[in-house]
Order: structure tokens, then sequence, then C-alpha cells
């Protein structure tokens, strides 16, 4: 039996359309799964963009707190977008009935687009915890607000750009060249380089905060009888270390999913290479997993956050003790 050309099988699998089971697949325990994935995602991310949008102490920290809300904000899309997508894609199957149409191409490209987003921020919000490590005295002034908010602009815009092809090349159905151009190129940008990256900052961050940590604190010892400032000083530098080790274990999450899409976007390149339905619910469910644990990692991790979800959860009891008060 024939394997199916690079162009077929991509559009079987990698676009919203096609002939993959698990992406018509009407399995209830897939979709049970499925929901609860996105129901997380989608509230725990919610959770974190209003967060750092109204509760000012947090609003005020561009760094890192900007590029989380950023990551928050591609999770939460993949989780309130994607996931009704795929299920009215699962359940009508109706995607090849009109093939000049462009409605599923499109989605397929917002798809993609939030799912890529969450990767670049990923990788911003890593190259900030570098800087600030690695580089702590050039760090502070690099890193202003208008900085920061045009590195969360361009990862978004270069994300757009870089799928575009891609859903040219969808529109036009074009043939088996430019589609394995495109994956190659997506394959070096947004799985191979990110994953390089992410994997030589954590190593130069835990060297260099291994090296300085004692150092550093037993200057700020000192100076603490000399100063009350620098009580302020090691509470700041105390909750810099939870947002690496935060950074550091959401790295390690994506290193671990990334790892089932490089082998998924391997077997587009290999006519020889072919998934098993669980191997390719897995690959689905591990994809979309990624963007749940975040926040589950803010709030145990990082002081500040924990420190506005409580005073938020005080706030809405005393809120609920007047209403049960004034009736």
């Amino acid at each position: 039996m024939s394997q199916p050309n690079l162009t077929t099988r991509l559009n079987q699998s990698t676009v919203i359309c096609g002939g993959d089971p698990t992406l018509y697949s009407t399995e209830a325990w897939y979709w049970i799964l499925r929901g609860l994935i996105a129901f997380i995602t989608i509230f725990g991310n919610g959770l974190v963009i209003y967060l750092v949008s109204f509760r000012k102490p947090l609003r005020d920290q561009p760094s890192p707190n900007w590029f989380v809300m950023s990551l928050a904000l591609a999770d939460f899309c993949v989780g309130a977008f994607n996931f009704p997508t795929m299920f009215v894609y699962a359940f009508t199957f109706n995607c090849f009935s009109q093939p000049s149409s462009w409605t599923w191409p499109i989605l397929g490209f917002c798809m993609n687009v939030f799912l890529d987003a969450s990767i670049t921020n990923l990788t911003l919000l890593t190259l900030d915890r570098y800087l600030a490590v690695v580089h702590p005295f050039t760090y502070e002034s690099f890193m202003t607000s208008s900085r920061a908010a045009g590195m969360i602009v361009s990862a978004w815009g270069i994300t757009v750009i870089l799928e575009i092809p891609y859903l040219v090349l969808d529109i036009q159905r074009a043939g088996d060249e430019a589609y394995t151009i495109h994956l190659w190129l997506y394959m070096v940008i947004f799985t191979f380089l990110p994953c390089v990256f992410m994997l030589y900052a954590y190593t130069r961050i835990l060297i260099v905060a291994r090296r300085h940590r004692k150092e550093i604190s037993a200057r700020l010892k000192r100076m603490a009888s000399f100063s009350e400032s620098t009580d302020v000083a090691l509470a700041q530098r105390g909750n810099k270390n939870g947002a690496m080790y935060t950074v550091g274990i959401i790295v390690g999450i994506f290193l671990l999913c990334n790892s089932f899409v490089q082998y998924r976007l391997s077997c587009f390149l290999s006519p020889s290479c072919s998934m098993s339905a669980a191997e390719s619910y897995l690959f689905l469910l591990l994809r979309y997993a990624n963007s749940a644990p975040n926040f589950i990692v803010y709030a145990f991790m990082k002081s500040d956050f924990r420190r506005e979800i409580y005073a938020l959860y005080k706030k809405k009891g005393r809120l609920a003790a007047v209403r049960r008060y004034a009736k």
C-alpha cells in the first residue's frame, strides 16, 4: 500500500481539515479530557490576565509580569478559541464540502497563531529571566516599560507574519515542495530554536545563580546592619528568584510537551513514519495541556501572585459578608 504524499499528510493532520481520526474523533473520553484542559486553561490564564491588568502591584512590574500576562493571553486564546473550533469541526466534518472556501484555512491560521504565540512568548519570558540573572547590572536600565511592550508586540507580530505563508499555501492547496520547505522552516523556528535557546538560557541561569548566590546574599546581609532599605532589597531578590524558578518549571513542561510535537512533525517528512491513534491522541492532549498548568505554577512559586490572589480572596469574602448582612 503506497504512502500518501506530503500534501495529503499535511492537509490531513496539521491543518484543521483532514483525515487524521484524532482530529474529527467523537470519542467521549477524548472530548471530556479536552474540555477539562480547556476549562483549566481558560480559568487559570484568565485569572492571571485579570490580576496583572487590575492589581497595581503586579501591573507596575513590566518585567516579568507583562511577559507573564502576554503568555497567559496566548494560552487563554488556545483554550477559548482552539477547543470550541476543533469541537465544531469534529462534529460537523464538512470543511472540504466547499474546496474554495477560506473559512477553515483562516480558522486553522488563527489556531496556529495562538499555539505559536505561546511558544514565542515563553521564549521571550525566558530571555527576560536570562538577562535579569546573567546581566543584572545592565538589565534594570535596559528593561523599561516601553521596551517590554515593544518586545511583546514583536513576539506576536513575528508569529502572525510567519504563519501567513502557511495560510496562503493552505488556501492555494500548494504542492509537496512548498509544504516541505515551510515545514522545515516551521520546525527550525518554532520547535528547534526555542528548545535550544531555553536549554542554553537556563543552564547559564543556574550556573550564574549558583556562583553568585552566596556572594550576593553575604553582601546584602552586611549592608542590612547599615540600611533598612536592604530589607526591601532582600525581599525583591527573593521575588526575583521565585520568578526564575517559576519560569524554569514552565520551560521544563514546555520542553517535555514539545518533544512530542517535534516527533510528530518529523513524521510528516518521513513517508515511512506513521503514528498510531493512541500516539496521535497523546500528541494532541499534551500539546494543549501545555497551556493549562502555568497558573498553578505562578500561584505556588511567585510570592507576589500569591499575595494578590489572597487579597482578592479576602476582598470577595468581605463583599459576600456585606451582602449577607444587608439581607
